[in-house]
């Protein structure tokens, strides 16, 4: 995808952090919460009351390294894994871990392809219907971010770092990396995934201007892509895919690329992205599974 050019210097480019806050504040409701995933798994076994669900909870994250900040409003903030610069990777989830559907949204894993956000942001601030999990994870490589480049501060592809078919890719623009999941933010995609089972993965990216249904139920995608007046198509096979690898390694779930065109999400395409989302939510889906027809 075009790369875009840096138009500010990294001396004066506001952080990860505050970018998130802004893009909160503006989609406007709860406030720009800074992230610090300061208050540890306790939390969470609190928030349940001690039960046996709760311990459960704070065993599975403790093991993955994934720390909790203290509940607000019902919602929890963690902290999934760290970038190469030690960066946090961020995660908003909202919804109870008892909720049979949970569904992940990331706004960004190509720190030059990061329009997504503005729609995780949006969506974490509308209401999540019964038996819904949200895991909302506005940037996958906050040192590209940062950087505004679409690989890591190692120069990967993290979107070709996979381990499902990886292959070595020694291009500038898309290096897989030494070996598969070489990187830490990869590692951290992996085990965050690994960990709750989303029913539904969205991963955004820019500037096709397009759904592409990756793998899993593309009815799934398809319907996103009729509700978001995108086209839904099948992009030809790439290794060491992030959604190739969830699609292959949880069969019965799905993950998908949600393409956005160039610049920033207008107003009008955010509310028909809420609206995909919202569908994604209740379990709409159309047409086949498996082909790849509009």
């Amino acid at each position: 995808m075009p790369m875009r050019r840096r138009t500010a210097s990294r001396l004066t480019r506001p952080s990860s952090a505050e970018r998130w806050g802004r893009l909160r504040l503006r989609s406007g409701a709860r406030g720009a919460e800074q992230v610090r995933g300061s208050g540890g798994a306790s939390s969470i076994a609190r928030a349940h009351g001690g039960s046996s669900t709760g311990r459960a909870t704070v065993i599975v994250l403790t093991a993955l390294g994934i720390l909790a900040s203290p509940l607000v409003a019902g919602v929890r903030h963690l902290t999934v894994g760290r970038s190469v610069h030690g960066r946090a990777i961020r995660a908003e989830v909202i919804g109870p871990d008892s909720a049979p559907r949970k569904i992940l949204v990331v706004g960004c894993i190509h720190g030059n392809e990061c329009a997504g956000m503005a729609i995780v942001a949006a969506l974490a601030q509308q209401p999540v219907p019964k038996g819904v999990q949200l895991w909302l994870v506005p940037e996958m490589n906050p040192d590209g971010t940062a950087a505004e480049t679409r690989q890591n501060a190692h120069g990967v592809d993290l979107n070709r770092n996979f381990p499902f078919r990886w292959r070595p890719i020694v291009n500038a623009t898309y290096n897989a990396g030494p070996r598969p999941l070489s990187e830490p933010e990869t590692r951290a995609a992996v085990r965050l995934i690994s960990s709750i089972h989303p029913a539904v993965t969205i991963w955004y990216h820019q500037h096709e201007d397009l759904v592409d249904m990756a793998g899993g139920d593309r009815g799934v995608a398809r319907r996103y892509a009729h509700l978001a007046r995108l086209r839904a198509t099948c992009l030809p096979f790439l290794p060491g895919t992030a959604t190739g690898w969830s699609n292959h390694a949880f069969p019965g779930t799905t993950s998908f690329v949600v393409e956005l065109p160039a610049g920033r999400v207008t107003r009008r395409a955010l509310a028909m992205h809420l609206a995909a989302l919202a569908g994604v939510e209740q379990g709409q889906r159309v047409g086949s599974r498996t082909g790849c027809g509009p």
